[in-house]
């Protein structure tokens, strides 16, 4: 997730590296702009990992919850291609515990490590797994692919910001209700020990009507 988070700001602001569970222990907010669009990225810490102080943890997501405020146009759910889960496979209901059924209309699936299609088609990998087929069916049919060891390749960035773009306008403009209230559901999922961790970005325009779209990554590992 910490590579995912460096492709979309340009530059190594994100400690990225493979790990059994995050090392991040403290909300980290970075920005910067890209094609007249202002993107903020908010790096969580393991969210629920074993041996870290679970009341601690909620401040943090509260802490996550108000940089990222006033709520998320879409969730980025970042699968690394070759390693589908149970924890994958959990991931929209997941969202959906914490923000409610509407919130499918908001998810996207964004895939790392294309590299390693080695000129396979995406469409043909997804077809290759009925279960990865079920997730996409439930995230609307919509998913991204980075290559996160091409940082250069921008065209990917520009490519996602579109599809976010899209489906912003498919869901007229509007965030998803009640992502504040999102303190309110801290105590009832707090015993969950697959909600691990994730990044925040918020993107607009910097010129004109701003606008502001935050997504969410989810994932448990590190992820280039």
């Amino acid at each position: 997730k910490s590579a995912t988070g460096n492709t979309i700001l340009r530059r190594e602001a994100f400690k990225s590296k493979v790990a059994p569970c995050s090392e991040t222990r403290e909300c980290q907010k970075e920005m910067t702009e890209f094609n007249r669009r202002r993107i903020t990225v908010i790096h969580t810490p393991g969210l629920f990992d074993t041996g870290v102080d679970n009341v601690e943890t909620r401040k943090e997501i509260v802490k996550c919850v108000s940089m990222a405020a006033p709520g998320p146009h879409v969730f980025l759910l970042v699968i690394q291609l070759g390693r589908f889960t149970q924890e994958e496979k959990d991931a929209v209901k997941m969202i959906q515990d914490m923000f409610g059924d509407k919130s499918r209309m908001y998810t996207m699936v964004l895939f790392t490590r294309g590299d390693d299609l080695r000129g396979k088609r995406i469409q043909e990998f997804i077809e290759d797994d009925a279960n990865l087929q079920y997730l996409i069916h439930q995230c609307g049919k919509r998913y991204h692919v980075f290559n996160n060891k091409d940082t250069k390749d921008q065209t990917q960035v520009s490519e996602l910001l579109d599809k976010i773009d899209c489906m912003v306008a498919v869901n007229g403009g509007n965030r998803l209700d009640g992502y504040l209230e999102l303190q309110s559901l801290l105590e009832p999922v707090h015993g969950c020990r697959h909600y691990r961790n994730f990044i925040g970005a918020a993107a607009g325009r910097v010129v004109g009507s701003f606008q502001n779209i935050v997504y969410w990554i989810i994932g448990s590992r590190s992820q280039r």
